[in-house]
């Protein structure tokens, strides 16, 4: 029985086997259990693992052999892109660019003319590769006016006030440009507004 404790306290010696050999196992001045932790490499050497000064483990996540792994990147502040153009017959005009890595928050792009317009198209570019391509009447026509269905929108359609307009949900990443585009083939010189939420990854 320990010496100045109650009844009910006892002294115990932990050993652990090492090899064919007992030892017992340390502690620090404040009674902590001490341990040495080792891993195995592939041709069955041992290794320390490492602490940092506070004493946290180490891992090197770039080496493991993950399924997969989610890292959110950290954003700048939002930023907008105004779009006012006039866009002539037969011309693909650029209506608004920018250059960096980050992410598309959103936005819209509309019309409001004298004719109609629904053969006119919008388009965008991501990191040089078309991913949208399509007129106000095929939006109509296939009933994509819903996020549910489709990332791009048509939230006006109007083909007898001649009113339109085509919305981004935001998930479009891209690495270092993107681009939208506006195409009529025939008409008249038309006014096209709009504005385009983004944020870029830090560089």
């Amino acid at each position: 029985m320990a010496s100045g404790r109650p009844d009910w306290y006892s002294s115990v010696s932990m050993h652990g086997k090492f090899d064919d050999k007992y030892i017992a196992v340390a502690v620090d001045t404040l009674g902590h259990m001490l341990a040495k932790m080792q891993g195995e490499k592939l041709d069955e050497t041992l290794k320390t693992i490492a602490v940092d000064d506070d004493g946290i483990m180490k891992a090197n996540l770039a080496v493991q052999t993950l399924p997969a792994m989610q890292v959110r990147p950290f954003y700048t502040e939002l930023a907008n892109l105004m779009i006012a153009k006039n866009c002539e017959t037969g011309t693909l005009k650029l209506l608004t660019s920018h250059s960096g890595q980050g992410i598309i928050l959103g936005g819209y792009i509309s019309t409001d003319e004298s004719v109609s317009m629904s053969a006119a198209k919008v388009m965008l570019v991501i990191d040089n590769k078309e991913v949208f391509d399509h007129s106000f009447a095929s939006l109509e026509a296939f009933g994509l006016t819903s996020f549910d269905i489709y990332p791009v929108a048509l939230s006006k359609y109007d083909d007898t006030g001649f009113v339109y307009c085509v919305t981004f949900a935001p998930l479009f990443t891209y690495e270092f440009s993107f681009q939208f585009y506006f195409y009529q083939a025939t008409g008249v010189t038309r006014a096209v507004t709009g504005i385009i939420f983004r944020a870029d990854v830090p560089s």
